[in-house]
């Protein structure tokens, strides 16, 4: 039986030369399958390699940033002044009296930690405290809308080099601060808030005499109003994208 099939295979007849053409062809093609799966697999493989680099730099620079912006500290201050004035005449003394009220300053004391690399954020942000408690002082002409920079830093990160993250931050009118982070194509987002806690005090305090016009007599009441505020940061969340 062995022999017709050596007989066949040493045969150059038309027909073993089509079947063996179609054999090489075969493996041409499931080579070539075999390939183009292989470069397709390397290429998503080092997609997601990038991906995950992204990801892992954008959550570092999400701790780094909470824990500098965490130590944050702002005072503001103002002075409230109010007196009130008696006319006095010969004939009559002590008529009642007219009160009238001012607020005067506000001061201001800010504080943040951090390196170079978050100096211009925490710049925006004692302006834009400065800002936002100067119109919360009674009278004042000013009005505040919360605002949003957004920033590109790029902050060193350990056992991972330092690659550009885009930072959004946004002060609220009660003082929380949320900070919104994404890689350098706008994905994996990270995003966490500062939660603000006020300490408010009033405190006596010492001003410039005002003398009295003539019949009158004068009291001048000064008042220290002094808001301290520090900020606790939230657990670093998924964002979005």
């Amino acid at each position: 039986m062995t022999a017709p099939i050596r007989k066949k295979l040493k045969s150059r007849s038309g027909s073993s030369m089509v079947i063996a053409m179609l054999f090489l062809l075969f493996c041409g093609v499931v080579g070539g399958v075999a390939l183009t799966a292989a470069s397709a697999n390397m290429g998503r493989d080092s997609r997601i390699r990038q991906q995950h680099k992204d990801y892992l730099m954008v959550e570092s620079s999400a701790l780094l940033l909470r824990d500098a912006l965490s130590q944050l500290s702002f005072t503001g201050s103002y002075l409230e002044h109010s007196w009130t004035v008696t006319a006095v005449t010969p004939a009559q003394d002590g008529r009642e009296g007219e009160s009238s009220t001012q607020y005067g300053g506000p001061d201001y004391s800010f504080e943040a930690a951090g390196t170079a690399d978050t100096s211009q954020m925490t710049v925006w942000l004692e302006q834009e405290l400065e800002a936002l408690f100067e119109a919360s002082v009674p009278e004042s002409p000013q009005s505040y809308l919360p605002q949003a920079k957004e920033l590109e830093l790029a902050l060193e990160a350990q056992d991972i080099q330092a690659q550009p993250v885009q930072v959004t931050l946004t002060l609220q009118r009660d003082y929380t601060i949320q900070v919104d982070l994404k890689d350098k194509n706008g994905a994996n987002g990270m995003r966490f808030s500062l939660v603000p806690r006020i300490d408010r005090q009033e405190q006596k305090a010492e001003g410039p005499p005002v003398p009295a016009a003539p019949l009158e007599r004068r009291e001048d009441y000064y008042t220290r109003h002094t808001v301290n505020i520090t900020w606790e940061a939230t657990d670093v969340a998924k964002g979005e994208n």
